[in-house]
């Protein structure tokens, strides 16, 4: 049958979401909103530029969560772990 599908070039492949039959208008949206969401937190990240390691992936977390795509259980469990090993590395 006649669809179409949305497909996310990336440097490691592509990505591409299952053809969606036209009169599924709501689902098409649905997968374009979610590209759309994916290409803005990329552009977010992209744009980061903190010095430090630990920093880099603190701010990467809030980025995450402010974008929607961690909660707030998630987003405070990646960061316990994450000022755990900083902890670790620095032999405290």
């Amino acid at each position: 049958g006649a669809g179409a599908s949305a497909t996310l070039s990336r440097t490691d492949g592509t990505l591409e979401s299952p053809a969606i039959p036209w009169w599924q208008s709501g689902s098409r949206r649905e997968v374009l909103e979610w590209f759309a969401r994916v290409v803005k937190l990329a552009d977010r990240v992209d744009l980061l530029h903190e010095e430090d390691y630990w920093e880099y992936h603190r701010t990467k977390l809030s980025i995450l969560r402010e974008e929607g795509f961690l909660d707030d259980w998630p987003y405070r469990s990646a960061l316990s772990r994450l000022n755990t090993q900083e902890r670790e590395d620095l032999g405290e």
